[in-house]
């Protein structure tokens, strides 16, 4: 099965069209605005057929794209700080995917995240909480999971394949 998954921060990372949602690849150019133009754009682009959009940041006449999402649009993961990262995950996104270890215990901010979700007057459970570079810990791990944290990515070197998968399974 063939996934898709967009996600975007202050920082321009993407991660997205890889099998298991992994992957992670640096993106520049994409315009993260206050009134985030772009991702309003791309869910025009998604969701019609004909696409048309017009804002302060992206303009474009009627446009045709495929091949599109099975979905109205792929789910959409914004990192970034908190309470601004989370703000704009509630605001435009499907969820929030803070960067693990960055002056931020995501354990510890995860009830006020859901907090905030329901705040705005949305459902926790359909905003999910993700943890972006997460360390290397098993144990770590396991607690993210049994807190419900709906994925980690994890950051591997480059090396061989024997060592990646290694690391890969020191982290299950």
């Amino acid at each position: 099965m063939h996934a898709s998954l967009l996600g975007f921060c202050m920082e321009s990372l993407v991660l997205g069209d890889d099998l298991l949602g992994q992957a992670m690849r640096l993106v520049r150019g994409i315009d993260v605005t206050e009134d985030s133009t772009s991702i309003e754009a791309m869910k025009a682009v998604w969701a019609n057929d004909v696409a048309e959009y017009h804002g302060e940041f992206v303009d474009f006449e009627p446009m045709w794209c495929w091949p599109k999402p099975v979905q109205k649009y792929p789910p959409i993961l914004v990192g970034g700080a908190f309470p601004h990262g989370a703000r704009r995950a509630i605001d435009y996104g499907n969820g929030w995917m803070p960067i693990g270890g960055r002056d931020l215990d995501p354990l510890a901010i995860q009830p006020r995240y859901r907090q905030m979700v329901a705040e705005a007057g949305k459902n926790p459970d359909d905003y999910p909480m993700s943890v972006f570079g997460a360390a290397h810990k098993a144990d770590l791990l396991k607690r993210y999971r049994d807190a419900g944290m709906d994925r980690t990515t994890l950051i591997l070197p480059t090396v061989a394949r024997d060592e990646a998968l290694r690391q890969l399974d020191a982290c299950a």
